[in-house]
């Protein structure tokens, strides 16, 4: 893997995002999110299967790790995994989401992840791998390298908060319904 993470062929037909069958998980997990700022699904994937699934969500009474009040997909698919006694240790997240209001796709053509809150959790329970999505396909990092990716999204890109920096860095032309009317087997209550 190269400095700054490397990048794989997506797994859906040709190389564009859009396609990619892990991509469209995530985003079904995503529209089931209720936040107002940023919705966001992730999956956590071993040996090529899904073993876990979230989205942002309130605390639930079984969750292993809590962020608060309420947690971010990431550690919500850590937690589905935990619930069904899966080994999530060398494992790969994938997390994508839109903004509710804006209804725009976080896509954009270099990657880019915001969350250091996730990354202890990640850390704890053996995820080897962060996977964020590029209108080209997927671009991986190992975990040694997810907080230096936080620090020059912060550093680096235009905003007074997080928020303004994530509108800013992932403006683009694809909107979730422009999805929607493209992917009809989007069905954000299967399998969550």
């Amino acid at each position: 893997m190269s400095k700054g993470g490397a990048r794989h062929r997506a797994r859906g037909t040709e190389q564009f995002i859009l396609h990619d069958l892990y991509y469209l998980d995530c985003i079904r997990a995503a529209l089931v999110s209720k936040g107002s700022l940023q919705n966001y699904g992730s999956i956590l994937v071993k040996n090529d299967r899904i073993i876990g699934r979230g989205y942002n969500r309130l605390i639930q009474f079984r969750d292993k790790i809590r962020q608060g009040y309420a947690n971010h997909a990431e550690i919500n698919a850590i937690n589905d995994a935990l619930r069904q006694k899966r080994d999530t240790r060398g494992s790969t997240l994938y997390v994508a989401g839109f903004f509710p209001t804006e209804r725009m796709l976080c896509l954009r053509s270099e990657p880019n992840y915001t969350c250091t809150r996730c990354i202890p959790g990640m850390e704890e329970y053996g995820v080897k791998l962060l996977a964020v999505p590029t209108l080209s396909g997927w671009e991986t990092f190992p975990m040694d390298e997810v907080e230096g990716v936080v620090r020059n999204f912060r550093d680096h890109t235009p905003g007074k908060n997080t928020h303004e920096k994530r509108l800013s860095a992932w403006h683009n032309p694809y909107t979730i319904d422009f999805l929607l009317e493209r992917v009809h087997s989007i069905d954000p209550f299967h399998s969550l």
